[in-house]
Formats: structure tokens, sequence, C-alpha cells
């Protein structure tokens, strides 16, 4: 788990301070970041019609202690294997790198 990458995501599409990002519930989290898949920012789209798209980090499987990191910090359920939620945001995210340049 990434969470430089989270937390700057979180705190860039909302505005949010490191300390409001940590007072977010959990559910809460998954919601801005189903937002962000149905409805890429503007800084993405820019970036991908441009061409100026790094290479995704996103990894697919999170080991059972970054779970337990997770839910103890986002005050959710510890769940086996990752959220059907984020497991399609990191698809997206994969396959948004990978589309050819126009």
């Amino acid at each position: 788990m990434d969470w430089g990458e989270l937390y700057a995501t979180l705190i860039r599409n909302t505005g949010w301070t490191v300390l409001q990002c940590d007072e977010q519930p959990y559910f809460d989290v998954l919601d801005v970041l189903r937002d962000i898949e149905l409805m890429p920012p503007d800084y993405v789209l820019l970036a991908a019609e441009r061409g100026i798209l790094r290479k995704a980090t996103a990894q697919t499987e999170v080991s059972q202690k970054d779970q337990s990191q997770i839910a103890q910090l986002l005050g959710g359920p510890v769940s086996s294997g990752i959220p059907e939620d984020i497991q399609n945001l990191i698809h997206w995210s994969n396959d948004f790198g990978k589309k050819p340049k126009e």
C-alpha cells in the first residue's frame, strides 16, 4: 500500500488536510475513490490527452498486514482480499495508463 499516494490523492481531490484524512471514516474514503474512478479529475484527463501518464504502481494484492493497517486507520472492517471498489479503481488506473496517445 502506497500511503503517500493515497494521502496525496485524497488531499489533491478533496482539499482535506493530513489530519482530516486521518479522521475520515473508511467508507467516506471509498466514496471519494469511487467518485474519482467514475469522474476523473481535470488533471488526470489533461495528462491523458497530452500523453503525460506515469507508470501505474498500483498493486492488485495487499498483504494481511496492510489490510489490518488500513482498517485500523480508517475504522473499517478487515476483509479478506481487496474490496471490490478498490479492485475496480486499481483496474481502471492500470487500464487508463495503457491507453495509447492520440
